[in-house]
């Protein structure tokens, strides 16, 4: 199932800021759609390793499970809250107080 309109406009604006900011170290970028457009931009850069945050669902995870040379992490609290988030922000959101409490965090 393909997403929303709105949330492919979404993803390509931010890749386009995230481009945006980066180019002075980049150098000029170029949409990466596909798994072979990261690997292919990775051998440009002379990258051995891609290190981003774990996606757990969805497109972006199914792009990075063809990659090889890609380190996905995990932050702790992500860990944690990832098993609450199965039905929506509404369920989910009665585990929050939880959450925070297990960080130290005020609720």
């Amino acid at each position: 199932m393909d997403p929303a309109p709105q949330v492919t406009r979404f993803r390509a604006d931010l890749v386009q800021e995230t481009a945006d900011r980066w180019q002075a170290q980049l150098g000029p970028t170029r949409p990466a759609r596909t798994a072979g457009d990261i690997a292919a931009m990775a051998g440009e850069l002379g990258v051995e390793q891609i290190v981003t945050a774990h996606a757990p669902t969805g497109p972006v995870a199914e792009i990075l499970q063809e990659l090889d040379n890609v380190a996905q992490l995990l932050r702790p609290y992500d860990a944690r809250a990832w098993p609450h988030a199965r039905a929506g922000f509404f369920k989910f959101r009665k585990s929050i107080p939880s959450l925070l409490a297990a960080l130290n965090l005020p609720a």
